[in-house]
């Protein structure tokens, strides 16, 4: 049987919309991993030593230092969690995108469908409609 041009448009929009799916499983991921890693940072940041009693001037550049690597890495997971938050919530367009399409083609097969049938049904009645006076024509014959 020949597919009709709805089925492959249905067909390829039902691999399109888990494309997507794929696409946004894998940027929610990436946006838990950022999240995970946002807190670690800000573990990082708080657990990092606190001055007590007199510092030398090396000791109080040291721990300057530490607190701001600690807050320029702290900086760089927000970004990073922000940015991937960003990306997820465009694949879970995309995603609802792709299967509205998708749900379109099939509404729009099915009502084809019930069309076809709807008509071959008249097709069907009108051809039974058809014997039934070609047959009252011969029994009025005889």
């Amino acid at each position: 049987m020949k597919r009709s041009r709805l089925d492959t448009v249905l067909r390829l929009r039902a691999i399109r919309e888990r494309q997507a799916r794929v696409k946004l499983a894998e940027s929610l991921g990436a946006e838990q991993a950022a999240a995970r890693g946002l807190a670690a940072a800000e573990a990082h940041f708080a657990a990092r030593q606190v001055a007590t009693g007199s510092l030398s001037a090396g000791q109080l550049r040291g721990l300057y230092l530490q607190g701001v690597r600690s807050a320029e890495l702290l900086e760089k997971a927000a970004e990073a969690h922000r940015k991937a938050q960003e990306k997820a919530a465009l694949d879970r367009l995309g995603w609802s995108q792709a299967s509205a399409e998708q749900q379109a083609v099939e509404r729009l097969t099915e009502r084809r469908r019930r069309e076809a049938a709807d008509l071959a049904t008249r097709v069907a009645d009108d051809a039974l409609d058809d014997l039934v006076g070609l047959l009252r024509v011969l029994r009025s014959r005889t």
